[in-house]
Order: structure tokens, then C-alpha cells, then sequence
């Protein structure tokens, strides 16, 4: 699971909870493979079960933390993050999901100085400078976001993430073709993800590729029919396309 080798792991953890139900390892394990299929539910039972089995398991806690951060829970993740650090002060990416967290409260100052400091500890892992990239594209340093999401990329050129802020930051500077060719690289290592295909859409639409744009963001809502964002977007599209029969539709 640390390596990302899901498929593999997911006949192991099955296995081993067929041999030990109440091996709250094995259900944190589930619940990080859940979370990688998205399944948010599953994964937020499989935590729950292994706190409630171990309430010591510092990477429960961290586990659950993230489920909530897909929440938009931010304060239940924030204190999940600091009830993990606590049992385990060095836990792996423990302060990098504080940072996370505080970046969705928007205390920016605070989330880079805990971002500063995961990356001092594990020089090798790439998504405390990526999750440092968005923290700066959020606090409008456009610049700055460029030089971190360039300086992971070097490390992990498939690093999914990374490319998805780096689309980002080039479409906030205006610069569509660059942000284009960021969210194909994004797409291409994950095409799946709503979030991604979402922005995608929104990105060709400001390049006024409006059919383009739409398509995209229909791909969003078969993989989220509930997304909101998506169908907003197609209703500002229509409705600049004078198509206003759609646009009352989508909205």
C-alpha cells in the first residue's frame, strides 16, 4: 500500500481478514484501499472499526483524517490529524495532513510551515512540495506554485497532483496551452477523477473551447452525477453559447 501497489495488496488484506476479522492493521490497510477507489464510506467504516479495535492506532486516526478532508469535515480532520500526531509524533505524512488541513481552514501561513517541516523529514516524498505548490497557489504566489509543482515533477514526472495544480496555475496566468498540456498529463495517470475532469472543462472553457469544455465536464458527471460544480459550469457554457433552453436545464 505504501508503494502504491494496490491490486497486489488487496488479496493479502483480504486474506488476512478472513484469518483475523479483528486485526485493526488489516483494517486500516482496507480502509487506505478504499480511499484509492474512492469509496469513502467503506473507507470511513474500516477506520472507524480499527480505532474502535485499537484506539492507540496513530495511522487510524490519520486515515480517518483524510476521509474527512473529502468530507469537507476540515475541523474533524484537523483534530483527527492532531489526535494521530499525538499517539505517534513521527507517524509517516502525519505532518503534511496537518498541513492539508490547515490549508482547507485557510490558515495558509500555518500549513506551509508544517509542509516545510514534512519535507525536512522525508526529503523523498514529493506530496508535502506538491500540497506546498497549492497552499501558494492559493495564497496567489503564483510563481512560487510553479517553482514547487516543477521542482516534484522532476522528482515524480507522473505525479498526478502535481500536474493538476501546475494546469491550474498556468490557466490562472493565462497561459491555456500550457494548462492544457498539464491536465492531459494529469488525466492520463488518473482519468477517473471527477475533480480533475471537472477542471479539465473548466480550463477548455477558458480557452474558448466550449464543445470541448462540455464534454469534459459530462465525464465528470458520469463518474459524480451529484457533481454540482460540473453541472453549474455547463450551465455558464450554454448560457454564453445562447444555448438558454440547456443552460436552465443544467442549472
Amino acid at each position: 500500500i505504501r508503494s502504491r501497489r494496490f491490486a497486489e495488496a488487496a488479496p493479502i488484506l483480504a486474506e488476512g481478514l478472513n484469518q483475523d476479522p479483528d486485526n485493526a492493521s488489516m483494517r486500516v490497510g482496507q480502509g487506505e484501499l478504499a480511499l484509492h477507489e474512492r469509496d469513502y464510506d467503506k473507507a470511513e467504516r474500516e477506520f472507524a472499526k480499527a480505532i474502535e479495535l485499537n484506539p492507540l492506532d496513530a495511522d487510524a486516526y490519520l486515515g480517518a483524517s483524510r476521509v474527512s478532508q473529502y468530507r469537507e469535515k476540515f475541523e474533524l480532520s484537523a483534530q483527527q490529524v492532531e489526535k494521530a500526531l499525538e499517539l505517534n509524533p513521527r507517524i509517516p505524512g502525519g505532518r503534511m495532513n496537518r498541513g492539508m488541513a490547515l490549508r482547507k481552514l485557510g490558515r495558509l501561513d500555518e500549513a506551509i510551515v508544517e509542509l516545510d517541516a514534512a519535507g525536512e523529514a522525508d526529503p523523498k516524498n514529493t506530496a508535502s512540495v506538491v500540497t506546498r505548490g497549492a497552499v501558494k497557489f492559493d495564497k496567489g504566489d503564483l510563481n512560487g506554485a510553479v517553482a514547487d509543482l516543477n521542482s516534484a515533477l522532476v522528482a515524480e514526472p507522473g505525479n498526478a497532483e502535481a500536474n493538476f495544480y501546475l494546469a491550474r496555475v498556468k490557466n490562472a496566468k493565462s497561459e491555456h496551452t500550457q494548462a492544457i498540456e498539464a491536465m492531459k498529463r494529469a488525466l492520463d495517470y488518473d482519468s477517473k477523477n471527477p475533480q480533475y475532469l471537472y477542471w479539465y472543462g473548466r480550463i477548455l472553457a477558458d480557452a474558448r473551447k466550449s464543445e470541448d469544455a462540455l464534454a469534459e465536464l459530462q465525464k465528470a458527471l458520469d463518474v459524480d452525477p451529484k457533481y454540482a460544480d460540473a453541472l453549474e459550469a455547463m450551465g455558464r457554457i450554454s448560457f454564453d453559447r445562447n444555448d438558454f433552453k440547456k443552460a436552465v436545464e443544467y442549472y
